[in-house]
């Protein structure tokens, strides 16, 4: 798929401030941040990422402690490769969630949508292995059917040479390798983490 193309905050802004007036006979329907939501689902549609970002914190303005909308605010960030913004935005998505589950309320759906596996996905891309690592392992514990979390284990694992830690990630995402495509890739990482382990062993 083609990358939608970068906007500057002045077309992001006209883009986003169009959606809006084409919804301006819904506001009443909709609510003030009614129709911040849904301009912001219609601009995810269109991929306008920058536009969107601006629907999400204007909902958000009304909303402050909506997990859905600051995960939708973070996954804007994450799409438009600001790693260390996306990285705050979903560290504060888990944050918000706890303190709603604290609270007795309902917060982030683990399973639908994952914080510390996005928060992974950002440290990962911005070269910081340990929090990737840790943000993985997060997603892992909460999120007990996706295998993606337990992918990206391993694959860090194998980046980092490291084939007996990456032979007990593979054993976790087999555990969870319902779909025959997940099968053939850990079959794949396993081969790979045996040639590690066997080179470190013979090097020792």
């Amino acid at each position: 798929m083609q990358e939608a193309p970068r906007r500057t905050d002045d077309e992001a802004r006209r883009i986003f401030e169009a959606e809006l007036s084409r919804l301006s006979a819904r506001r009443a329907e909709l609510g003030e941040g009614g129709v911040f939501a849904v301009a912001g689902y219609a601009l995810v549609h269109a991929m306008e990422w920058e536009a969107a970002l601006l629907a999400w914190r204007g909902a958000r303005s009304f909303e402050p402690d909506d997990c859905e909308l600051a995960y939708s605010e973070a996954m804007c960030l994450l799409e438009l490769s600001r790693w260390s913004d996306a990285a705050a935005a979903f560290r504060a998505v888990i944050d918000l969630d706890r303190r709603i589950a604290e609270s007795g309320g309902d917060g982030v759906d683990w399973i639908d949508a994952d914080p510390a596996y996005r928060l992974g996905t950002a440290l990962h891309a911005a070269g910081d292995l340990d929090g990737a690592l840790a943000a993985y392992e997060e997603s892992a514990r909460r999120n007990t059917i996706m295998p993606e979390s337990l992918r990206e284990i391993v694959r860090v694992r194998l980046a980092r040479k490291e084939g007996s830690l990456a032979l007990e990630a593979v054993a976790r995402l087999e555990a969870r390798a319902f779909r025959p495509s997940v099968r053939a890739e850990a079959a794949a990482f396993r081969e790979e983490a045996l040639a590690l382990a066997d080179d470190a062993q013979r090097g020792s």
